[in-house]
């Protein structure tokens, strides 16, 4: 039987080649915290076609899932271009990693909660109706997004 998932040490030791935080299909990528001198964390921002800031529409924010250790935005570029066809603002958040960035799940927590915090507080640009800010995940992600 073929192996599909990974231990924690081949985790730990991902090259992280896949790894974008910033998507170049993304209509903004703000830097909602930076660590550091060195660490910026970026959102990934969609709007709707023909979007204005008069114009407000419901969020959602992704989180992606590689249980704290690895995991890049790219997971949900396609979910996030499809929700702005569909009308709505679609956002997906890097966060740090294990891998990347040393630490453990709770910077993983931290920095989910600073994002959902810069995106109610600036409501990127007026783009959206207040209350209508909801967060979804795969898997570990979804640990973040519940907080």
């Amino acid at each position: 039987m073929e192996k599909k998932d990974q231990t924690l040490e081949e985790m730990e030791k991902d090259d992280n080649s896949h790894y974008q935080p910033v998507l170049e299909s993304a209509d903004a990528t703000p830097v909602y915290k930076q660590i550091g001198d060195s660490v910026s964390m970026h959102l990934n921002i969609y709007y709707p076609k023909d979007h204005t800031s008069g114009d407000p529409k419901p969020v959602v924010i992704y989180f992606f899932s590689g249980g704290f250790v690895q995991g890049s935005p790219i997971q949900w570029e396609e979910t996030c271009k499809y929700l702005a066809s569909r009308g709505m603002v679609a956002i997906t958040a890097d966060y740090r990693v294990i891998s990347r960035n040393g630490g453990n799940a709770i910077n993983c927590v931290v920095d989910a909660k600073s994002a959902v915090r810069y995106v109610r507080e600036t409501r990127c640009r007026n783009a959206y109706r207040p209350g209508t800010c909801g967060c979804s995940r795969r898997f570990c992600g979804g640990l973040l997004a519940n907080r």
